[in-house]
């Protein structure tokens, strides 16, 4: 059996640096006006032209993203950033539970065809 000795290590820096890129070289992408966030939807297929509205009016309304009415740009609150952050990890745990309730509720069905 291989046995480890045990040796002292450098005390670790308290303070370590938390980046090294160079100041202004990042910054976060800018925000989704409302033509650029419906223009989104259409290309993912959310939404027809009638429900367009009222989909990004319930985003709002469930605490997922607050409306800057002077730019008329929208900002993920919190919540909105952990659901998106969560949701592709939740998914296939989610759309389980359907088939499983799916099954239980038309098992006779399935099993007679």
């Amino acid at each position: 059996m291989r046995s480890y000795a045990l040796t002292a290590r450098a005390p670790l820096n308290p303070n370590p640096p938390l980046s090294r890129a160079p100041q202004g070289a990042t910054e976060p992408p800018p925000r989704l006006s409302e033509r650029d966030l419906i223009s989104k939807m259409e290309s993912y297929g959310i939404g027809t032209d009638a429900t367009v509205a009222e989909h990004i009016q319930k985003q709002l309304e469930r605490g997922y993203a607050v409306k800057d009415e002077g730019a008329l740009t929208f900002w993920p609150t919190p919540l909105g950033e952990q659901l998106s952050f969560h949701c592709p990890f939740l998914l296939p745990f989610l759309l389980c539970q359907l088939f499983r309730m799916f099954w239980i509720l038309n098992w006779e069905a399935l099993l007679q065809t």
